[in-house]
């Protein structure tokens, strides 16, 4: 069973929905090896832990997270090291596949889409957009950092 928005989604402008596009779908689809990867609900505490897990290994700030049952989304932040957000985005993917691979004991399955465009964080308005509006706007696992204080 497929849950969330269809695959292939059109790119959007922030706070713009996004619009299924066929075109894109049949593509991303015609070169998939596996089906989209499917979390269930049991399966987001251990995402969302390890999600904590590499930030503060890093020493990176992880600002907030959603993990849905499709997708995820983490928006995090690093000072003091020259990382470029593609290098950030693959050692999640990385790191996140190996903890998916190793709860499911499926071996080989690629678990996250190759490449993508991290995005930057504009300014506080943009964080507190995604933090409070966007993120929230998905059915899924919300972790934010406000959450502890």
């Amino acid at each position: 069973m497929e849950y969330g928005p269809p695959r292939g989604l059109s790119p959007a402008r922030r706070g713009a929905a996004r619009l299924p596009d066929a075109g894109l779908a049949a593509y991303r689809g015609s070169r998939a090896r596996w089906p989209g990867a499917q979390f269930d609900y049991e399966h987001h505490e251990a995402i969302s832990g390890m999600i904590c897990d590499i930030c503060n290994r890093r020493a990176w700030r992880l600002h907030a997270s959603m993990v849905t049952l499709n997708h995820l989304h983490i928006v995090a932040s690093w000072a003091g090291v020259t990382l470029k957000p593609p290098t950030v985005q693959a050692t999640f993917k990385r790191l996140l596949g190996l903890t998916m691979a190793r709860r499911t004991a499926i071996r080989g399955r690629q678990w996250f889409s190759e490449g993508g465009k991290p995005q930057r964080v504009e300014d506080i308005k943009h964080l507190r957009h995604l933090k409070y509006e966007y993120l929230p706007g998905h059915l899924g696992t919300l972790w934010l950092e406000d959450y502890l204080a």
